[in-house]
């Protein structure tokens, strides 16, 4: 029981952390002592890749960032920019993404919005997590889903050398 409060304290001192200021207001006395564990920050890279240019939608990989857990726990973010080109709403995701060679499905990806309205440029910030490491220095691929209003699903596939 005891490891579970820690688990969850420790996913919760995570998102606290990465998210900029929380608090925690208790009525109880006693609290398990809980060692957070601070990220060790690997790179920052910054990119210019257009991953996908369509009709609708124009989307490029700005930046990479790479963090490491204590607990072997490994944390790519990805900020990309993207740009809707049309007159109407889409909601998205990454179905996967490939860093490497290594694929990262649904699951374990996590985008930081998921609508784009028309004629909006956004930055968007997808957070791929593994118990293994993760590399990413050479390849980006990975498949792009979206969505308009009337139901009509798009689903694009795209694949950079990210050092040329």
């Amino acid at each position: 029981m005891r490891g579970y409060l820690i688990l969850i304290a420790a996913t919760f001192m995570l998102v606290a952390c990465s998210s900029g200021a929380a608090t925690i207001d208790t009525d109880t006395e006693e609290q398990p002592e809980v060692e957070s564990e601070e990220a060790k920050v690997e790179y920052d890279r910054e990119h210019e890749i257009s991953v996908i240019d369509n009709g609708d939608l124009k989307i490029q990989l700005l930046k990479s960032r790479k963090e490491v857990l204590e607990n072997h726990r490994d944390w790519m973010k990805l900020m990309f920019v993207m740009e809707n080109k049309k007159e109407r709403t889409f909601e998205f995701y990454f179905d996967e993404i490939k860093l490497d060679k290594v694929r990262y499905e649904f699951d374990d990806i996590t985008p930081s919005d998921a609508k784009i309205e028309p004629g909006e440029i956004q930055e968007v910030i997808l957070i791929v997590e593994s118990h293994e490491e993760i590399n990413f220095g050479e390849y980006i691929a990975g498949e792009f889903v979206y969505v308009d209003f009337e139901e009509n699903v798009y689903e694009e596939s795209f694949s950079e050398y990210i050092n040329e």
